[in-house]
């Protein structure tokens, strides 16, 4: 998400984010109820993200979030995080292993207490990147450090989401198998149109976003 670098940082620049819905309403059930998955090549090898939820797409609640790894030292290009020490940060877990998210860890945050956020109707995630230069901080105001810089920016692969529960009486929709044209994923910018083979129930044929 995004391709900041080193000098856009200081300069103000946002770093990137992307908002999901979905064709069902996520809520909160036994265990946990998403999981956010990167591309990260090794357990310690880590690129981090902040995880949202919201039920209007306006106001957001930003899951509760620690990181004890490393003693406020920069971890550098293509360094090693613990991740054992990082909680509710998105990116923790290697690729094809996600990060699971609990809403009901939400249940103090002042937007639910106030009925604004529904953890019984969220239909909105959003995935927020944290540059890991240490700018960013967890809720203890402690930098967040990740393999910063890599390939010019220190950006969080998405890979996919999952979701794990679903509101009562939501239908739940077919299986889907989606494979990038040409086999091979890459990134895409603002305003790309990408076409891609979607596998339905055993059909298949091509939608273009």
């Amino acid at each position: 998400l995004g391709d900041l670098s080193g000098e856009q940082l200081p300069g103000g620049a946002a770093p990137g984010e992307i908002t999901l819905t979905f064709d069902v309403t996520l809520a909160d059930g036994t265990g946990p109820d998403l999981a956010v998955f990167e591309n990260g090549f090794a357990d310690d090898f880590c690129e981090f993200a902040f995880v949202e939820v919201s039920t209007d797409g306006l106001q957001f609640a930003r899951f509760h979030h620690t990181y004890f790894a490393g003693a406020n030292v920069p971890v550098g290009p293509y360094g090693f995080v613990d991740a054992t020490y990082v909680y509710n940060i998105a990116g923790k877990h290697r690729a094809g292993y996600g990060t699971p998210f609990d809403l009901g860890g939400l249940s103090d945050h002042p937007l639910v207490i106030s009925g604004v956020v529904d953890l019984q109707a969220i239909h909105y995630v959003k995935i927020v990147d944290i540059p890991g230069d240490g700018s960013r901080k967890d809720e203890g105001l402690r930098p967040i450090y990740d393999s910063w810089m890599t390939w010019g920016s220190g950006g969080f692969d998405l890979d996919a989401v999952a979701v794990l529960n679903i509101a009562e009486g939501t239908e739940e929709p077919e299986p889907l198998v989606v494979t990038p044209m040409g086999g091979q994923f890459r990134s895409a910018a603002a305003g790309d149109t990408v076409t891609f083979r979607v596998d339905v129930a055993g059909g298949s044929g091509l939608r273009t976003y």
